[in-house]
């Protein structure tokens, strides 16, 4: 539903949808038990989240449909919904205990060429 973060696919018709482009594709087919198993998984990332009867709420941060009033109002929506945790949905992607980490990749480039700023 665009500008609402909310899609309002069943289980069954997720399974339905991927089947029949495995099946254009020549690929395996799936069970609603594996999709089921992949929505608890993308819950446990924080990149979906259940909304209620069957509902799957997509992170809005990752993906929305939609302008940026709506993705903005959506999202003030789940931060009340979760009472401002900023540990809670949206605000943490993907598995606990993945952190980035900036490296210093030297690569061998001579001193004279650090530091120089790029002109264009």
């Amino acid at each position: 539903m665009p500008g609402t973060g909310i899609t309002q696919y069943t289980q069954q018709e997720i399974t339905d949808g991927l089947n029949k482009v495995a099946a254009q594709k020549g690929g395996k087919m799936i069970t609603r038990s594996t999709v089921n198993r992949a929505v608890r998984a993308l819950c446990g990332y924080n990149w979906v989240e259940k909304a209620g009867n069957g509902r799957i709420q997509i992170n809005v941060r990752l993906w929305f449909h939609g302008n940026s009033s709506a993705q903005h109002d959506v999202l003030a929506e789940i931060a009340d919904k979760h009472e401002h945790d900023p540990g809670a949905f949206p605000y943490a992607v993907g598995p606990e205990g993945v952190h980035q980490e900036e490296l210093d990749l030297d690569f061998g480039a001579e001193d004279s060429f650090r530091g120089r700023k790029r002109t264009g």
